[in-house]
């Protein structure tokens, strides 16, 4: 099924989705219901998921910023932010 498949942009994007999406997949990310990729030249993706919600994610120890974010995406109080922001070390940004 075609229809439900996330967009993905950025220029050079291409290049490195496929690793992205298998750190996503390995640390349990809930990769269903991403509605969008998108790629900076910077290296960093930022994580556009159905409900409206947006996963900043930095250049550097993504690792971890996946599994604090699933920690937070876990969390009903966060629920109501509509951006959470990893890219800097050891700090989470909401809004």
């Amino acid at each position: 099924n075609f229809e439900k498949l996330p967009f993905v942009f950025g220029v050079n994007a291409e290049l490195t989705f496929v690793n992205f999406f298998k750190l996503l997949k390995k640390n349990l990310f809930p990769v269903e219901f991403i509605k969008g990729y998108y790629f900076f030249n910077i290296n960093r993706w930022d994580v556009h998921l159905e409900n409206g919600q947006i996963i900043k994610l930095p250049s550097s120890k993504v690792d971890d910023a996946i599994r604090k974010a699933n920690i937070f995406l876990a969390d009903e109080d966060f629920k109501k932010y509509s951006i959470l922001d990893f890219r800097i070390n050891d700090k989470v940004i909401t809004q």
